[in-house]
């Protein structure tokens, strides 16, 4: 058995924004026009006691909207070392995105071990993004600015590997491993010399689990991730994080109504 089936259409949105405050600048009243295409593929397929197949691409256009507190922000007169000042011009942005999935999985739930596999990704990049532009003076007070930039955008990967056996009716064993994978940039000014933060973020986990049915669980899994910023510009700065954990689960049943779980972390 199997099916695949096609999508697609095309919206004209109407956006009225209307803001009423105490604060005269405040008052705000605007309206958006944009067109918000979509189109999709969905496929799923079926070998009875064998393998099910399901994946789906999915593709879209959205509207971001700026916000009052982006295009008219209360001004904290408080703090005169950090002003921020907004943009009452900024124009609608659109964020134009990409989504994939696939998995696969065994089919058969009377089988003595079941297995599986996923991979997703997506993509979503902005048009006409709200950018910061950030003015520093000698004195250490800065002035944030906002405007509509292009080149705002992010992509993820990600995936999943699973398998489990049964042996002697009541136990079980069970692993997984779930890599992810993330990058952004975010573009912006610095004293007037564009400057973009670059985003990069590699995660990987593992986990194995041993249970006895209606008695008792445990799950040992390790997570290691690293996650790098790069500021290119006015500043080259590129510092590299990594963080290794170590966790450990275990609940006993005492009774149908009873357990007694413990959990680690290093």
């Amino acid at each position: 058995y199997y099916y695949m089936g096609f999508n697609a259409s095309i919206d004209h949105r109407w956006i009225d924004q209307k803001n009423t405050a105490s604060l005269l600048y405040r008052n705000i009243e605007k309206r958006y026009s944009l067109w918000v295409p979509s189109v999709s593929r969905n496929f799923y397929k079926e070998d009875f006691n064998h393998y099910r197949i399901n994946s789906y691409v999915y593709a879209n256009t959205n509207p971001a909207v700026p916000s009052v507190d982006q295009l008219a922000p209360i001004i904290d007169t408080s703090n005169r070392y950090n002003t921020v000042v907004g943009n009452p011009l900024l124009q609608v942005g659109r964020n134009m995105s990409v989504n994939y999935n696939f998995n696969i999985d065994r089919a058969n739930q009377k089988a003595k071990s079941g297995y599986g596999f996923s991979v997703n990704g997506s993509y979503t990049a902005t048009h006409n993004a709200v950018a910061d532009s950030t003015w520093y003076d000698a004195s250490g007070k800065s002035i944030h600015y906002l405007l509509n930039m292009n080149g705002s955008n992010s992509f993820n990967l990600g995936g999943d590997l699973h398998f489990s056996t049964k042996f002697k009716t009541k136990y079980q064993f069970q692993t997984r491993y779930t890599p992810t994978f993330n990058i952004s940039n975010s573009p912006g000014y610095i004293n007037g010399v564009l400057s973009s933060s670059h985003n990069k973020t590699l995660s990987n986990q593992l986990t194995a689990s041993f249970i006895i049915i209606d008695k008792f669980n445990t799950t040992l899994g390790e997570n290691i991730t690293t996650s790098k910023n790069r500021q290119a510009g006015a500043m080259n700065l590129s510092p590299s994080i990594t963080n290794y954990t170590t966790s450990i689960d275990a609940t006993y049943s005492i009774t149908k109504k009873w357990n007694i779980s413990s959990n680690f972390n290093y």
